[in-house]
């Protein structure tokens, strides 16, 4: 499916007005079905982190980042490489376990072993780089997705976009107001599930390393607790 074929915002608000017969804006505003839109391309990513990128840091010997002054869009971290080199993620609670408490009092360095998080908003290395010197960092995370305009495509992949119309569709049925239908909410919340259902097998097809199927000499469920525990993320 081409880039192409990606629907712009307002292309998916008629899509769900055409659905909820509200073509002329009656009964939703503008401003609320464009908050369900990026609230649907918000879900995806958030689920299924569809869509990454990676940004490059001149750090001068900081021993903590703000994610912020890295880029604006960082979801979570995924991986940091400082010189090129893959640091190791590591939480406080490990640190203590195999350096000892007085990990938190390490001399300089400068090439930092590990780095753990103190919350979702900062990052930390151990040991302190030294703070005389310059180090480049790339790091690699999903971004946070917004639409700059309603003339802006949606930027998770092309084959997500027929979930678009069922999403919108659930939340506005969804709302205390004139459109308001518990029943059609639920029929459109469990096709809505469905897709996602869907969207996480197609998923799997585009990475193959995800996919149990593809790893030799090794069940659904060896593959699956390597998954959760290989994407665990601890922000203490």
């Amino acid at each position: 499916m081409a880039v192409s074929d990606k629907l712009t915002q307002a292309q998916i608000a008629t899509n769900v007005r055409r659905e909820v017969m509200d073509s002329g804006t009656l009964w939703v505003s503008a401003a609320e079905l464009n908050q369900y839109i990026e609230d649907w391309q918000d879900e995806l990513q958030n689920k299924l982190e569809l869509v990454w990128t990676t940004a490059t840091f001149t750090n001068t010997g900081s021993a903590t980042l703000t994610m912020t002054d890295v880029a604006t869009d960082v979801q979570r971290v995924d991986a940091i490489y400082w010189e090129n080199r893959r640091l190791l993620e590591k939480s406080k609670d490990s640190l203590e376990q195999e350096v000892g408490l007085n990990w938190r009092a390490a001399s300089t360095s400068t090439a930092p072993l590990v780095y753990y998080m103190n919350d979702s908003a900062s990052v930390s290395f151990w040991p302190p780089p030294d703070s005389s010197l310059e180090y480049t960092l790339i790091f690699e995370y999903p971004p946070v997705l917004t639409f700059a305009a309603t003339t802006n495509t949606h930027m998770v992949p092309a084959w997500t976009k027929y979930t678009a119309t069922t999403y919108g569709a659930m939340r506005v049925f969804q709302r205390r107001g004139a459109l308001f239908n518990s029943d059609k909410f639920l029929r459109y919340k469990a096709l809505w599930e469905k897709q996602l259902e869907r969207l996480r097998v197609l998923k799997q097809n585009y990475f193959p390393k995800r996919s149990w199927s593809t790893i030799p000499g090794k069940t659904k469920y060896e593959t699956d607790m390597y998954d959760l525990q290989g994407s665990r993320r601890q922000y203490e």
